[in-house]
Parts: C-alpha cells; sequence; structure tokens
C-alpha cells in the first residue's frame, strides 16, 4: 500500500514540475500562449492567467524595447 502512495506522490511531483517549466516557458516568452495552454490541457488563455497565479509564476511581460515602441507611436498618435 505504501509503494502505491509513494509512487502517486512522485507522479504528482513530476506532473507540478513540469507544468512549472511549460508555465515559466510561457512567461520568458519561449512558448506561446496557445502552445502553454494545450501543454497544460487547459480550455483557453484566460485559464492560463489563472493558472499562474495559482502557482504563484509572474504574468508575461513584453520586453522594454517593445514597450518603448508602443509608447512612441501612443505619442505619435495623440499629437495628430
Amino acid at each position: 500500500m505504501m509503494g502505491v502512495v509513494k509512487r502517486r506522490r512522485r507522479r504528482a511531483r513530476r506532473r507540478l514540475r513540469r507544468q512549472r517549466t511549460i508555465l515559466r516557458a510561457f512567461t520568458h516568452a519561449t512558448l506561446t500562449k496557445e502552445e502553454a495552454a494545450r501543454q497544460l490541457g487547459l480550455r483557453d488563455d484566460a485559464e492560463l492567467l489563472g493558472v499562474l497565479g495559482a502557482f504563484g509564476v509572474p504574468q508575461p511581460r513584453l520586453p522594454d524595447a517593445a514597450i518603448a515602441r508602443m509608447a512612441d507611436a501612443f505619442v505619435k498618435i495623440w499629437r495628430n
């Protein structure tokens, strides 16, 4: 009986490690949100954001250069 419990715990730990790895890959932009959701067996990216919070993994963030380009574009549009 203890062998069964130990195997289940090991499987659960491996599954959690795999899920964390997928979430971190998404956060670091090495995995798309669609691919991350598919690998985790989630319905959509809204669920993906919920899982990020549940695991305590930070939300994905755009690179600073991309944010600066967006800000520049906004300023140009706003001035017109």
